[in-house]
């Protein structure tokens, strides 16, 4: 079960039901793909008329890892360009879910101080 505060979101396609999860480690996995390049302006790739496919399988990739067990080639073989929509859409609402801005809070919470 997803759960949306914690930056998850399900998708139903044809292969079945998958959960995306965009945990730090998702992205940290996203990022370490396109080298020297910040989260933000990856996801800019997917945006717009003419969004970079490779970009959107590796951040659908990225998201699957904390719940499904599947290689990168996997996905390239689950993910259709036909549900590609569906995808993005839940990408959207997975990372949109896991904001401070979408649970309420004003600011992110803070670490606790070292002692």
């Amino acid at each position: 079960m997803a759960i949306p505060t914690k930056g998850e979101h399900t998708v139903t396609v044809g292969a079945g039901e998958f959960t995306l999860a965009f945990t730090l480690g998702a992205c940290a996995a996203i990022e370490g793909q396109f080298e020297g390049r910040g989260l933000q302006s990856i996801l800019a790739d997917v945006q717009g008329d003419d969004p970079k496919v490779t970009t959107l399988l590796v951040i659908i990739w990225a998201g699957l890892k904390k719940h499904h067990s599947l290689t990168l080639d996997e996905v390239g073989d689950l993910v259709t360009m036909e549900e590609a929509p569906l995808w993005g859409e839940a990408i959207a609402k997975g990372l949109a879910s896991g904001s401070s801005e979408a649970r309420g809070e004003a600011n992110p919470r803070k670490a606790a101080k070292a002692r």
